[in-house]
């Protein structure tokens, strides 16, 4: 499905601007799918004069539409936060890069791309391409969601937005992949021969082997393509198995429409000839590993396929990647890898290699695909127009080997890490709260109920008729604002049954009464339980944030 540019009037959403008046035309089904579920006033933001709001983008990605319905949880519980929030949808493969950059370069706090891990790379990359400063922030809307599924981040979009709220900025580093370029004819015969090399055998890369350049010096086509990666990026098998995915399947059943394109794949998996060399600051490399493989894989972080911990060892904060390399062997060999890999979740020791460094060249066959955090990339977006013609003319792309370069780029880009996650992926201890930034729950309250008198049932009563009544989702302290939580759920229409998004604001100044009319602390609040009920009095806006006066506890 295609939608052209020129049904797209405005594709950043600015202040108050709704989706109808963006797409008067729409020429794609995903866009009027979007706006037959979604209300218009899902749409529209109303700014406010608050210094210590964050300017966000959401950059979403439809997935046929499956996402947008819950757009509305998200801005709720930011609207709630005090954020100001504009929307960007990705139409086509590879608009969410375009969009990060637009909205980098406006000066976007930060940029929350809401989709899978593809999605996420995207506008990681876009960012880079921008050189900007707009932190990453994730709301997961995928498959694997193998970031959110690693730093802590619910997988449930209204959790996630609570976690974004309570969330700080932490540089990670990237992984960068580039090509170097062709390998000349005389440097090929070295890298077809087969065995595996002594790691501590060291030879010059001047003979068609790595350049020293800085690996940003390699860029091809400018911003088309996608140099970093957040996760993972290798070489093999699965890149082959991704490039047949069915996204409409995937859309419907998730990872299991890996399995027919895994099926449909094995007449084309054979292992391959690489070579593996870390490369030095100095330019000088040494010869890691060399011989025939079914994978090969570079690993900023630790989780694969959202299952397996290929690189079990990997910080995204030690300026290094770790590298896993899955040996071909015999039928017997092969079965170990992977009952190995389905119920030990990782790989066995005896079939593979792993290494650790700052840059590796790889060599490998033009023929071998390879992916960037879960997505293919094309050979032909990185080569040189010299290299693309010697390519095409060559025929058989399996005699024609490629050299490749992987780094690790420090502390590259400002990743937003939900303040209760536990850290196991960064190497240096996450820094305590200063008491002036710590959340609600770790500073006494001094909230009014603890003086307050109790209420009469009859202006319980009262309260319960105007305010809206919440089925709660959940609650997370804000950390921007002293003694602030905010509780995120549904509300339900008794004339139609219809169910809506809403998030409640609570401060030190909000009435909280139990149903009897008893005042409790605000401390209370952060006890509520998903599918607890509550009814909330106070300002609502068309976002569905409330800021609650009086707080009920039914």
């Amino acid at each position: 499905m295609s939608t052209s540019r020129h049904s797209i009037t405005e594709t950043l959403y600015p202040f108050r601007k709704g989706v109808q008046r963006l797409h008067p035309e729409p020429s794609s089904d995903i866009l009027q799918k979007a706006q037959t579920i979604a209300k218009p006033s899902y749409f529209i933001f109303l700014r406010r004069n608050n210094v210590r709001s964050k300017k966000a983008c959401l950059v979403i990605d439809l997935r046929d539409g499956v996402n947008i319905p819950k757009v509305a949880d998200v801005t709720a519980v930011l609207a709630a936060a005090g954020w100001k929030v504009d929307l960007a949808l990705k139409v086509y493969g590879g608009e969410s890069q375009q969009l990060a950059a637009k909205a980098s370069t406006k000066g976007y706090d930060v940029i929350i791309p809401y989709g899978g891990d593809g999605t996420v790379n995207q506008v990681v990359n876009g960012v880079m391409n921008a050189k900007g400063s707009s932190a990453v922030g994730v709301v997961p809307g995928g498959t694997a969601n193998e970031w959110a599924t690693e730093s802590g981040v619910p997988l449930e979009p209204f959790q996630a937005a609570l976690a974004l709220v309570n969330s700080e900025p932490r540089e990670v580093d990237l992984g960068y992949i580039g090509v170097q370029g062709l390998v000349p004819e005389a440097a090929q015969n070295n890298t077809n021969a087969q065995g595996s090399a002594s790691p501590q055998a060291t030879q010059s890369s001047k003979a068609g082997g790595s350049s020293n350049k800085s690996p940003k010096a390699k860029k091809k086509k400018g911003d088309n393509a996608k140099h970093h990666f957040l996760l993972m990026a290798g070489l093999g098998v699965d890149a082959g198995v991704i490039s047949r995915v069915s996204k409409t399947l995937k859309y419907r059943v998730g990872q299991l429409a890996y399995a027919p394109a895994a099926v449909e794949n094995v007449p084309e998996t054979h292992p391959f000839p690489i070579e593996l060399r870390e490369v030095t600051g100095t330019g000088d490399d040494k010869l890691l590993w060399q011989g025939d493989a079914w994978q090969v894989i570079f690993g900023n972080t630790r989780l694969y396929a959202g299952l397996v911990e290929l690189t079990s060892q990997a910080y995204v904060d030690d300026g290094q990647l770790d590298v896993c390399v899955i040996k071909s062997g015999d039928i017997l060999t092969t079965a170990e890898e992977v009952v190995s890999l389905l119920f030990q979740r990782r790989s066995a020791p005896s079939d593979t290699e792993t290494f650790r460094g700052a840059r590796f060249s790889l060599r490998a066959p033009a023929s071998i695909g390879a992916h960037i955090d879960g997505s293919v990339v094309e050979l032909k977006d990185y080569l040189s127009k010299a290299d693309a013609q010697r390519l095409a003319q060559a025929g058989d792309p399996e005699k024609v080997m490629v050299e490749y370069t992987f780094a690790a780029e420090p502390a590259a880009i400002h990743m937003t890490i939900p303040l209760t996650y536990s850290g196991e992926l960064f190497s240096k201890p996450i820094a305590a709260p200063s008491q002036a930034s710590s959340t609600p729950a770790q500073q006494p309250s001094s909230n009014r109920n603890a003086q307050a008198q109790p209420e009469t049932a009859g202006q319980i009563n009262a309260l319960v008729a105007q305010g809206t009544k919440v089925s709660v989702v959940g609650v997370g302290p804000n950390p921007d604002k002293q003694h602030t939580y905010i509780i995120a759920g549904t509300t339900q229409n008794e004339a139609t049954g219809d169910t809506s998004p809403v998030a409640v604001r609570v401060n030190d100044k909000t009435a909280i009464l139990r149903q009897t009319g008893e005042p409790v602390t605000l401390d209370t609040v952060q006890t509520l339980q998903e599918g607890a009920e509550i009814v909330a009095e106070g300002k609502k806006n068309k976002r569905g944030a409330i800021r609650a006066a009086h707080l009920v506890l039914l």
